[in-house]
């Protein structure tokens, strides 16, 4: 695990959970990766180039497996502006 305090390249996510956790993701700018992170709650969120493509191909590699039987997510694309 790693810190993306005092790393300006390093972009987090994070959003408050009804049970209170503020569950978050890191991107290191400039890069290809993709952090995400798949909460107890059932919150999947992803961050990074190309985060829609990699969410969809997590979640479908997920059905492949036989995981999530049962569950139905809402996909939605937010955009957030890094300061």
């Amino acid at each position: 695990m790693w810190s993306s305090w005092n790393q300006p390249d390093v972009v987090e996510v994070r959003y408050g959970c009804p049970c209170g956790c503020k569950p978050r993701a890191r991107h290191k700018r400039g890069t290809e990766d993709v952090g995400h992170e798949h909460y107890c709650s059932g919150n999947v969120h992803f961050v990074g180039a190309q985060a829609a493509q990699k969410l969809q191909a997590y979640m479908v590699d997920r059905g492949m497996k036989g995981e999530d039987v049962g569950m139905v997510y809402t996909n939605y694309t937010k955009e957030a502006k890094a300061p």
